[in-house]
């Protein structure tokens, strides 16, 4: 049995958001010194009675820095809010950051009211979330510059600058109740991991 520390970071009335994050960075090195495998945080935005975590790169880089041990991931980056690139780029560098123990997970997003400031596609988000997991995966696993054609983003040549420690790139996890994105991941290589809630699909290690 495997053990995580799952955050929404929740608002947490009479403390600053300054108190919250520290209380939080306190957990975390809590729980790597007492032997739990991973953490994660969600993103979430524009509501400030609700979560307080509207970056996980932030969050990655800060757990990271006050864990020795543990894995560390968001669950996940709601991707049709990034340029994919941007994911790439963030994910290779935190890999390397956190010493090989990143855990890089996608999420479509379920609520409008975080697309519409970013000037997202909520009614497109599961062709975006699609995409940017073949990106993403094609972005970390490649060796040199590399080309992408997807139905939205298309990118020629572009060499990231540094490639993730975990090779072909750190497992990849994509959250999803919907059955379409299921079916989708399944015609991928991974496990899927069900519950009576919620279906999570893992994109292992291994050679695509």
């Amino acid at each position: 049995m495997k053990f995580a520390h799952f955050s929404h970071v929740w608002n947490k009335p009479g403390m600053t958001a300054a108190e919250r994050y520290a209380q939080l960075w306190r957990e975390l090195a809590a729980c790597d010194e007492i032997g739990f495998d991973s953490c994660f945080a969600v993103e979430h935005h524009f509501n400030p009675n609700e979560s307080w975590m509207p970056s996980p790169s932030i969050y990655c880089a800060v757990a990271a820095a006050r864990t020795r041990r543990m894995r560390v991931g968001a669950m996940g980056y709601v991707a049709p809010l990034y340029d994919p690139l941007r994911i790439a780029e963030d994910a290779a560098v935190l890999d390397n950051l956190m010493n090989g123990r990143l855990e890089l997970g996608l999420v479509a997003g379920i609520v409008p009211d975080f697309f519409g400031p970013y000037r997202a596609d909520f009614n497109n988000r599961r062709v975006l979330t699609h995409e940017a997991l073949n990106f993403v995966k094609q972005a970390l696993s490649s060796d040199g510059a590399f080309s992408f054609d997807g139905p939205v983003h298309q990118y020629q040549n572009v060499t990231l600058s540094v490639k993730p420690l975990q090779k072909p790139h750190p497992p990849l996890w994509i959250h999803s109740r919907d059955a379409e994105t299921l079916a989708f991941l399944m015609s991928e290589a991974g496990v899927a991991h069900q519950s009576q809630h919620q279906s999570y699909l893992l994109g292992g290690r291994g050679q695509d």
